[in-house]
């Protein structure tokens, strides 16, 4: 059944690439044909497949729940351990960046100590070169904590936000409802057969920033 099914959908396409520009009604008409049935031979083929996709939806859907289950556990025992570690890492962290910040106020107080004394000495140029090369920028190292090595574990900064004040975020990072608008465009004209120019400006001021077009599709009942 599949095979044949197949085999009328190739056919199908076949007679497609042999179609003729749709010159006066007849063609109108043959090619109107040709659209219903081959829209009832795409909904008999959905029919035909569809036991077996159910089926292997099913299928697929508890394959994936008894993966899940096995992962849960897991997941679980992970939420657990890992805020321990990474709270230890933290504070590692913390006392390593207070270390390192001590190291370079003693040393500023020993270079300041070195140019107050030459300055003293009268070697004001030299304390000025002092306190030159001691101001000047510097590469920026990170900081790291005397942690140990623990292969194949790593972790990984990102920054992220929250939203506090809806109203204040700016018009450039606001995304349109997209569906909200759909479904305001849809309705308006539900059943409206003459739809005026005056009614589609309307409805694009009231939504604002958007461009409302008619599209036409054909239809073929397939039952």
């Amino acid at each position: 059944m599949s095979e044949q099914l197949y085999n009328q959908a190739i056919s199908v396409l076949d007679l497609a690439k042999m179609m003729p520009a749709v010159k006066d009604d007849e063609d109108y008409a043959g090619a109107g044909k040709f659209i219903v049935d081959a829209k009832r031979l795409i909904s008999k083929i959905k029919e035909a497949h569809k036991p077996s996709i159910q089926t292997t939806h099913e299928a697929h859907k508890a394959a994936i729940a008894l993966c899940d289950s096995h992962i849960d556990p897991i997941l679980a025992a992970l939420r657990i351990v890992e805020p321990l570690a990474l709270q230890y890492k933290q504070e590692k962290d913390r006392m390593a960046r207070e270390q390192a910040e001590t190291e370079r106020r003693e040393k500023e107080a020993k270079i300041l100590a070195a140019a107050t004394q030459l300055d003293d000495m009268g070697f004001a140029e030299e304390a000025d070169a002092m306190l030159e090369e001691f101001a000047a920028p510097t590469r920026i190292t990170p900081v790291i904590s005397t942690l140990p090595k623990v292969k194949g574990l790593s972790t990984r900064k990102h920054w992220t936000f929250r939203v506090v004040d809806p109203r204040a975020v700016k018009r450039d990072f606001c995304q349109p409802a997209e569906g909200i608008i759909k479904a305001a465009v849809e309705n308006a004209f539900y059943k409206v057969s003459v739809v005026t120019p005056n009614m589609i400006k309307q409805l694009e001021d009231e939504i604002g920033g958007v461009v409302i077009e008619e599209f036409e599709t054909m239809v073929g009942r397939t039952k």
